[in-house]
C-alpha cells in the first residue's frame, strides 16, 4: 500500500531561509532598514503554504547564517545585513553581461578602481 504524503518544499533546510530572504529583499526597509516581521512570515507562511516550524526554522537558519540580524526584544523587526543582500548581488553582473552580449555589444563588465558601481570596458 503506497502512503500518501504533501510535497513540502520548505521542510529542506535550505529553501525555507532562501525564500525567506527572497521576501525580505523585496520589502523596501523602513526607518534604519527595519523589515518587520510579518513583511517575512505572512507571505511564506500564506503566500508559500509553509508551515509555522518551517518558517521558525528558516528564520533561526538565516540569522545564524549571518543573512538577518536577531529579531528585535519587541519581535516586530529585523534588518538584513551585508552578508543576506550578498546573496543576491552576484545575478546582477552575470544578468547585465549576459543582456549586453545580446545586444552585440563586445565589453565585458568590472567594478570601477574606486568600488561602487559597474562600468563597461570594450575588449580589445
Amino acid at each position: 500500500m503506497k502512503k500518501m504524503t504533501e510535497h513540502r518544499p520548505y521542510a529542506d533546510a535550505e529553501k525555507a531561509p532562501r525564500r525567506l530572504m527572497e521576501h525580505a529583499r523585496a520589502f523596501e526597509p523602513i526607518q534604519d532598514g527595519r523589515i518587520y516581521i510579518e513583511k517575512l512570515n505572512g507571505p511564506l507562511l500564506y503566500g508559500d503554504k509553509a508551515t509555522p516550524a518551517e518558517y521558525m526554522a528558516g528564520l533561526k537558519f538565516a540569522i545564524e547564517r549571518g543573512w538577518l540580524e536577531p529579531v528585535h526584544e519587541s519581535g516586530t523587526f529585523t534588518r538584513m545585513t551585508q552578508a543576506g543582500k550578498d546573496l543576491f548581488a552576484w545575478k546582477m553582473p552575470q544578468l547585465l553581461s549576459g543582456k549586453i552580449q545580446e545586444l552585440g555589444h563586445s565589453g565585458h563588465l568590472e567594478s570601477p578602481p574606486a568600488g561602487g558601481g559597474l562600468y563597461i570596458r570594450d575588449r580589445g
